[in-house]
């Protein structure tokens, strides 16, 4: 079975995404543990870092992330345009928020009695997500688990396969510049694409 992206203004396919086996997504599973114990080595800030380079990378993308977003589900490119940089809008406010938001917080309780609030990963995230907002819906999810060291794991909606490839190319992207770190995102409802 193929996820097929058909042009809704067109109706021809312009790509097929074959369903991941059973094989890669216990693969998936395998990368993610792997990443989630690599991570717990390293603190807020540096992948603060690295979640800063993937909002870079959608802005500097933006326009590839919207032309593939117009041909997947129809979306106005101009809606597509903003989406794509609200998404990298996103992750740039956890890179420039979230460490300090998520510094441990000493406070009182019952009276007198003293705690300090800590955050810490708590392991693999699944999203399935819907096709409307395939970028900013996505990030919402990514971003604060990214900055907090979970794995995600994405189901995208199949009509927007390409979107969710797409998605994943910017955050393998900045894998590749820096090598930092374990690749961040790992896009489980496609294997290759078949372009036509």
């Amino acid at each position: 079975m193929n996820f097929k992206i058909v042009n809704p203004y067109t109706g021809k396919e312009i790509a097929a995404y074959p369903v991941n086996s059973t094989e890669d997504i216990s693969d998936a599973l395998d990368r993610a543990d792997k990443y989630y114990s690599f991570q717990r080595r390293h603190t807020f800030d540096e992948r603060a870092q690295q979640l800063g380079q993937i909002a870079k990378a959608f802005h500097d993308n933006a326009e590839v992330l919207a032309k593939t977003a117009t041909e997947n589900m129809g979306k106005r490119h101009a809606e597509a345009l903003a989406e794509a940089n609200a998404a990298g809008n996103i992750a740039q406010y956890y890179a420039d928020n979230g460490p300090a938001a998520l510094q441990p917080k000493p406070y009182t309780y019952l009276g007198d009695k003293q705690a300090v609030m800590q955050y810490e990963s708590t392991g693999i995230v699944f999203a399935i997500e819907p096709w409307n907002f395939p970028y900013t819906q996505v990030m919402r999810v990514f971003a604060p688990n990214f900055l907090m060291g979970n794995p995600v794991i994405l189901k995208h909606a199949a009509i927007v396969a390409g979107c969710a490839d797409q998605f994943e190319k910017n955050g393998l992207q900045c894998h590749a510049r820096t090598r930092r770190f374990p690749k961040p995102v790992s896009n489980q409802r496609t294997g290759r694409s078949h372009h036509r």
